[in-house]
């Protein structure tokens, strides 16, 4: 699953690709994407937070791991 740091992080990726783009279906389509994925995101949020509400247990990601702070940080892959 994507962090929400990685997704704001594609998401301005994407957007400035867009302004080096002449209008045109290219940019229309960069923009559609663009637009699902903020629409995907916003649903999983509301989800999370309808989660929390009633008290369901969210899953945690195997790439976090609390370290000796109990602050998460994700596990570096390799190659990364």
């Amino acid at each position: 699953m994507l962090s929400n740091r990685d997704l704001y992080a594609e998401i301005e990726s994407i957007e400035k690709r867009m302004e080096d783009l002449p209008d045109g279906v290219d940019k229309d389509s960069l923009k559609i994407g663009t637009l699902q994925l903020k629409l995907l995101h916003n649903i999983r949020a509301n989800t999370v937070t309808v989660m929390r509400h009633f008290e369901i247990e969210l899953l945690k990601s195997p790439l976090v791991k609390k370290d000796d702070e109990n602050n998460e940080k994700p596990e570096q892959k390799e190659g990364e």
